[in-house]
């Protein structure tokens, strides 16, 4: 996203000279990219209009029917009861707009991330045309809507707070650029001393307020900040002049999040020290390679040898243009190392934005005279397009596999009756509870069945108990009752009770940290409720829980030869009991 003026002019990166006004006949080649862009996105993705609630859409509501927009925005109290420390309210304004209009209907949530998203990627290739013509800027466009990171997007409207902010940085970086391109009777004082402010100082201040409504829609549009000095014209002092406002944006973000979170640090998911990030960072090039290149290797990487050629051809000679491509890559990847011990696709995002509007402007050097050769450039698009349509197609059917699953299985859920289990459901384990509250706290219906992660549960389990499961080649979640006697056969049989096990569980500072052995080979999870929750987990590690101030939980150990064995229940609190260690020898 910021490698966005590597563009036309070898001698200066900043915008050009303002252009006359075109004829009315010159849109037609936007008006025809624009539709291009919003058919292939539907073409694409318009499958998610099937899908029901899933992962946290029913916990942002459970959390917007108890709390109005001024409360989560403007107290901390409020704020800090979420999972996370994290400052995002543009995602919970989003969502609470469409509980306000629609109601909980999943089709105006799933309606609404297509929407955004075409107005995400639209903003996006006008940020391209700053500097490029229509048909290399919807070049970078449709590859950046193709890959992989975005279409991990589209099944999951609690991410919507990235494609807003995209739509937000990308409108913060067209209003920069608009102002600095009027006219020159302007530039001398863009800041008049008359309290009426020029049309530059206008759209120099709506532009910051763009980048701080993009930085808290998600944080990894914060460093764009770093950005505005160098599209801005001139010498030091007048390229910080006119990013004073940014900057003022982004002291206003930072006063902002250290009142409602209490740090300027945050993040979520698995707990991260100081000491893991050498190992974090040596690991991210390639997590961030697998996740753009998706479940396919081939087109993958022939689409990622594509973009790298781009961004050569766009930076090649060019020591700004390079250092620019540097910089913007580096931005884009920092925020995301203390996450990154699990990688998820979309946290891929800015990267393959930065790879994409590279590709354009190579393409578009490539093809620019008196040097340049539009068969190259033809032929380096190609390359691009066509593994990036195959990669998409690979990549969107696991996407949609994963949440077609759990959509159906919370489907199921909701309306099994008491009495009946679903096994090994895909959505986390949270998502369940909210789906128990949804049943009978928000819609007022009787209690239902259940469900369970660990086949422990299965060791407990009443014989009447019926037992469903998801079915991947039917699509449905099935009955498997007659199968139950041989699972809780075969898996109560394999545990054994008498094999050494070591664990050492703290929970203090908001976070739960374990150490569990004396194995270095198998598989390790902490399950809740004898089975019902479980969390595959490493033999080392810990999740942030800045909420919990107390957990019960047994870890169980499952040895590659096939048996299992289980810690006995163990409790630990924050304070004097955060600490808790058992051993068996």
């Amino acid at each position: 996203m910021c490698f966005i003026a590597s563009g036309t002019s070898d001698r200066h990166p900043g915008p050009p000279p303002p252009a006359a006004r075109r004829p009315a006949r010159e849109a037609i080649p936007d008006l025809a990219a624009a539709a291009a862009l919003i058919a292939a996105l539907l073409l694409l993705y318009h499958q998610v209009l099937r899908l029901w609630w899933t992962h946290d859409d029913l916990f942002a509501l459970h959390y917007l029917s108890e709390h109005r927009p001024w409360q989560y925005c403007l107290e901390p109290r409020v704020w800090r009861q979420l999972p996370m420390r994290m400052l995002t309210p543009l995602l919970f304004l989003s969502t609470h707009l469409d509980l306000e209009l629609f109601g909980p209907d999943p089709r105006a949530q799933y309606a609404h991330q297509l929407a955004a998203a075409a107005l995400a990627f639209l903003a996006f290739y006008a940020v391209l045309r700053l500097w490029l013509p229509p048909v290399t800027a919807a070049l970078g466009t449709g590859v950046a809507l193709a890959g992989a990171p975005a279409a991990s997007l589209m099944p999951l409207p609690s991410t919507r707070h990235y494609l807003e902010g995209l739509l937000l940085a990308a409108l913060s970086i067209l209003l920069f650029v608009r102002a600095l391109r009027r006219p020159r009777r302007e530039e001398e004082r863009p800041w008049p001393r008359s309290g009426r402010l020029s049309g530059r100082a206008l759209g120099l201040s709506l532009s910051a307020l763009c980048y701080l409504a993009a930085s808290l829609a998600k944080e990894v549009f914060v460093p764009l900040v770093l950005f505005y000095p160098w599209l801005a014209p001139g010498g030091l002092g007048r390229r910080l002049r006119l990013s004073a406002p940014h900057l003022g944006a982004f002291l206003f973000y930072l006063g902002w999040r250290l009142y409602m979170l209490g740090t300027l640090g945050g993040g979520y998911g698995w707990s991260v020290g100081a000491a893991d990030l050498p190992r974090l960072a040596e690991d991210l090039p390639l997590k961030l390679v697998r996740a753009m290149v998706g479940p396919s290797p081939l087109a993958g990487t022939l689409l990622l040898a594509a973009l790298a050629a781009g961004a050569v051809a766009a930076s090649y000679r060019r020591p700004r243009a390079a250092l620019l491509l540097l910089a913007a890559a580096v931005a884009a990847t920092g925020p995301i190392l203390p996450a990154s011990t699990e990688m998820e696709p979309r946290w891929a995002l800015p990267l393959w934005l930065i790879l994409a509007a590279a590709l354009a402007f190579g393409c578009d050097r490539l093809a620019r005279p008196p040097r340049g050769s539009r068969t190259a450039a033809a032929l380096l698009a190609g390359l691009a397009v066509i593994p990036a349509v195959a990669a998409n197609r690979q990549s969107w059917a696991q996407f949609y596999a994963a949440a077609e699953r759990t959509s159906v299985e919370n489907r199921a859920l909701f309306v099994l009756p008491s009495g009946e289990y679903l096994r090994h459901p895909a959505g986390p384990p949270a998502s369940l509870h909210e789906l128990q509250w949804f049943r009978q706290s928000y819609l007022r219906q009787p209690p239902g069945g259940g469900w369970f992660f660990d086949d422990l549960f299965l060791c407990a389990l009443p014989p009447a108990a019926r037992v469903r499961e998801y079915d991947p080649r039917s699509r449905r979640v099935e009955d498997i009752t007659a199968r139950v006697p041989r699972l809780r056969a075969g898996h109560c049989g394999s545990i054994r009770d008498d094999e050494p096990l070591r664990v050492d569980l703290l929970l203090a500072d908001g976070n739960l940290r374990w150490r569990l052995g004396p194995y270095t080979t198998g598989t390790w999870s902490l399950i809740v409720a004898g089975g019902q929750d479980a969390y595959p987990v490493p033999p080392a590690g810990g999740f942030q829980v800045p909420a919990l101030s107390a957990v019960t939980l047994q870890v169980h150990y499952a040895s590659p030869t096939g048996w299992h064995t289980y810690s006995p229940p163990l409790s630990v609190a924050a304070g004097p009991g955060a600490h808790v260690a058992f051993s068996r020898h």
